[in-house]
């Protein structure tokens, strides 16, 4: 069974030629629950998926590529520390 997230992902994919939406430009915003919100590109780091500020290029964190069990407290983690980064820019 194909789940929703496939199922947008294929469709995208076909659609590549109408506009970007993977890659290093991309601004991805991580939001959802409690948790304070997270602007971040992602890079390709291996194993490890990098999150950086888009304004300033600096690492905020990472998370595994394929997506592991741990995936949950690493974005969690990653929020966090999006959300200080940014608070500590506007100081």
């Amino acid at each position: 069974m194909t789940t929703a997230e496939q199922k947008i992902r294929k469709t995208l994919s076909h659609k590549q030629d109408r506009f970007q939406h993977e890659g290093s430009s991309i601004v991805r915003w991580i939001t959802g629950g409690t948790a304070p919100d997270a602007y971040v590109t992602f890079h390709n780091g291996g194993p490890k998926t990098i999150a950086r500020c888009p304004k300033c290029n600096q690492e905020i964190g990472d998370f595994d590529s394929n997506y592991g069990p741990n995936i949950q407290g690493q974005i969690a983690e990653i929020r966090a520390k999006a959300h200080q980064h940014e608070n500590e820019r506007h100081q």
